[in-house]
């Protein structure tokens, strides 16, 4: 997934990336699920309405990322995903 998306001068470049599950990707791209800076993910309450209550959901929420590379420049870029939170996710 594109943190800032592409459509919005968002880069290829890796760290502006998120390697997700296919319903996480959508959940990403439409701001229902975030990832704060030190790669938490977050879990809109917005997501009740939209997922049946998204009970399979919260349960992530505050969970570090499974899977983080272990080189920093490899790494998503931290400005990016505030960017994300501050301009999609759906708090």
């Amino acid at each position: 997934a594109h943190i800032v998306p592409y459509a919005n001068e968002g880069s290829h470049d890796v760290r502006n990336g998120l390697l997700l599950r296919a319903d996480f990707h959508r959940l990403f791209d439409v701001g229902l699920v975030g990832v704060t800076p030190d790669l938490r993910i977050r879990i809109s309450p917005r997501i009740r309405e939209a997922y049946f209550n998204g009970k399979a959901y919260y349960r992530m929420n505050d969970q570090q990322l499974s899977v983080v590379p272990d080189l920093a420049y490899l790494r998503p870029d931290p400005d990016r995903l505030n960017w994300h939170l501050q301009n999609r996710f759906q708090a």
